[in-house]
C-alpha cells in the first residue's frame, strides 16, 4: 500500500518505519526540512520511505508526494485545524480510500464524524489504558 503520513516527527519516525518493515511504500510530509536536508535525507533512507518538504495543505505538494495514488493518508500532527484540512483535502479532493485523523481536542470529534473521517484520540487511548490498568 502506499501511505502518505502528515504529523508529529517522533510519530512519524516510528510509524513509518513500521509501516514500511510491512511492505508498505511510505511518503512523509515535513514541514521544517529545508531543500539540502531534503535531498541528503531522501537519497540515505530507504527508498520505500521518503520526505517531502513543505506546508501540508499545500496540493501541490500533496501531488508530489502521490496523494492521487495514496491509499492511506494519515493526519497525526499536534494541530488539529491541520489534520481537519489536510484530511477533508485527502477525502473530498484527492478521493483517498482511508483518511485518519489525530484528534487532539476531543471537542473536534463531532467534525470528523460529518465527513466520514476515522479518528485516533491519544486522550481517549490513555483513558482507556489507566481504566484497564486501575480497574479490578
Amino acid at each position: 500500500m502506499y501511505i502518505i503520513i502528515i504529523g508529529s516527527k517522533m510519530l512519524t519516525d516510528s510509524l513509518s518505519h513500521s509501516l514500511e518493515k510491512n511492505g508498505n511504500d511510505i511518503c512523509i510530509f515535513d514541514r521544517d526540512m529545508d531543500k539540502r536536508n531534503y535531498m541528503n535525507y531522501n537519497h540515505l533512507i530507504n527508498r520505500k520511505i521518503r520526505r517531502i518538504p513543505g506546508m501540508e495543505i499545500d496540493c501541490h505538494r500533496l501531488k508530489e508526494a502521490g496523494i492521487e495514488d495514496a491509499d492511506i493518508l494519515l493526519a497525526i500532527t499536534q494541530d488539529d485545524n491541520v489534520n481537519i484540512m489536510v484530511a477533508l483535502m485527502a477525502k473530498k479532493m484527492f478521493n483517498v480510500p482511508k483518511v485518519v485523523a489525530m484528534v487532539n481536542d476531543i471537542n473536534k470529534v463531532s467534525i470528523y464524524d460529518k465527513f466520514d473521517i476515522s479518528i485516533i484520540s491519544l486522550l481517549q487511548i490513555e483513558t482507556e489504558i489507566f481504566k484497564s490498568i486501575i480497574s479490578p
